[in-house]
């Protein structure tokens, strides 16, 4: 008698997300998962253990997503079946990054290990380019459900340099990060947005300087990050025969939510 898969689990999910301009929670579906596809979702930045206790805790409040489902107990054994199925690190490594290693965007992630804090970065900025040509393959991240090519601090532009070429307004995990740090977040960017079309046309000027002081705030504590804790520059490859297990717009560090 065949064993029984533990990642054919089925996990049924409640998802909410934040609606970051009003701040308000909504939920945004019930779905229901293979074990297998939950604990790849719960992966970034935990090992199994980690996991294997979120999943028994039944819930994940990360930035502006909200997920919870019934408890589910995972033994050790178990864990490792599942981290066994999923895919493998390409052999022979990669020489350079793949044709589809900016499909998912070039960032910039702070700390260097379980990064809290994520950035994109415009591939076409002069800093971004010499950043690129020190990228090596890392192995297959899961949580990103694609190949990853990084490099770390030691071999990149320094963070200031980096901060330039980030697109506007594509900062990820920044109150996280401003928690890790001990470092308190503005008053005017936690601030009720005005409501409606009109209000929003007549508080244009704010909301445009309340934009440009996010900017500049985002800037600083990814910096101040990067110095103190390190920093990686990251882009990552989807492999075309292995697509992700999760609906599209529900990858783990692409959900919407709070930056």
């Amino acid at each position: 008698m065949k064993d029984r898969d533990p990642g054919e689990q089925v996990v049924a999910i409640r998802f909410r997300v934040e609606d970051a301009e009003a701040r308000t929670w909504h939920v945004d579906g019930e779905d229901a998962w293979p074990l297998r596809t939950l604990v790849a979702f719960l992966s970034e930045g935990r090992d199994g253990a980690s996991i294997r206790r979120v999943l028994a805790e039944g819930s994940l409040a990360s930035g502006g997503l909200d997920a919870q489902w019934a408890s589910v107990e995972v033994s050790s054994h178990e864990m490792l079946a599942i981290e066994h199925s999923f895919p493998r690190a390409l052999d022979p490594a990669p020489d350079a990054p793949l044709a589809g290693a900016l499909d998912l965007g070039i960032h910039f992630e702070v700390p260097a290990v379980a990064p809290v804090g994520r950035a994109e970065l415009d591939p076409s900025h002069p800093e971004v380019a010499r950043a690129m040509s020190s990228l090596r393959y890392d192995g297959f991240d899961v949580a990103a459900w694609a190949d990853r090519f990084g490099a770390e601090s030691d071999t990149l532009p320094a963070p200031g340099e980096l901060m330039g070429a980030v697109r506007r307004g594509r900062w990820r995990g920044g109150r996280r990060l401003a928690a890790r740090m001990n470092v308190p977040v503005p008053a005017e960017l936690t601030a009720q947005p005005p409501e409606g079309c009109l209000a929003a046309l007549l508080h244009a000027p704010r909301i445009a300087r309340l934009g440009r002081q996010g900017e500049r705030w985002h800037a600083s504590l990814f910096a101040h990050a990067a110095r103190t804790e390190g920093f990686a520059v990251r882009a990552y490859a989807p492999r075309p025969d292995s697509p992700a297990p999760w609906p599209a717009g529900r990858a783990p560090w692409r959900t919407a939510g709070t930056p």
